[in-house]
């Protein structure tokens, strides 16, 4: 139709897509194949071909991940509540001092906050950009970063916290996590 050919000509001559890139479109996401001017094909991540008609790819939200020029790395750690006031501060101090020595992180925007008590949690959000290629190798970065984490949460003497809830008999005598023995680590 009349829509496919304008959508494939605004496509091709905008460059909002080429072929190669790694894209998000709808729901969909995978790598384009083929460009032409009634349609765009893009090959999913589960193999499968997906053909979206270029008069219904103009209109649509696209997300190309092939052009990013740096990656955002969010993590939320949720430390158990027995985390102590020396434990959370070696928490930040380790995790800060480490991604700022990483010449993959952006500098200027990195952050390390203890930003909530959750129900379930103590909260540390971690933001920073990572200064990498492409989305393979972010996630190879993230990947280490990640581990790099549960190493300074598990060198602090705290942990990851799972939902859980604690409930209170009334007219306990003393504070309930004041009788409790230092904590090991979790059991399966």
């Amino acid at each position: 139709s009349l829509e496919n050919l304008f959508g494939g000509l605004v496509v091709l001559s905008d460059k909002v897509i080429r072929v190669g890139d790694l894209v998000r479109i709808g729901t969909a996401i995978g790598e384009i194949e083929d460009v032409t001017l009634h349609a765009t094909r893009m090959r999913a991540f589960d193999r499968s071909v997906v053909t979206i008609p270029n008069g219904s790819l103009i209109t649509a939200q696209i997300e190309n991940r092939s052009r990013r020029d740096k990656f955002w790395f969010n993590p939320t750690l949720g430390l158990v509540y027995e985390t102590t006031a020396e434990q959370m501060r070696a928490v930040l101090e380790n995790v800060r001092a480490r991604l700022e020595s990483d010449p993959r992180v952006e500098k200027g925007t990195m952050r390390v906050r203890f930003v909530r008590i959750n129900t379930s949690s103590l909260d540390v959000e971690v933001f920073a950009y990572l200064l990498v290629p492409d989305y393979v190798t972010f996630l190879a970065v993230q990947e280490e970063l990640l581990l790099m984490l549960l190493d300074v949460v598990e060198k602090a003497g705290t942990y990851l916290a799972f939902p859980s809830q604690t409930t209170y008999a009334a007219g306990e005598s003393e504070h309930p996590l004041a009788a409790r023995p230092a904590r090991t680590a979790p059991t399966p």
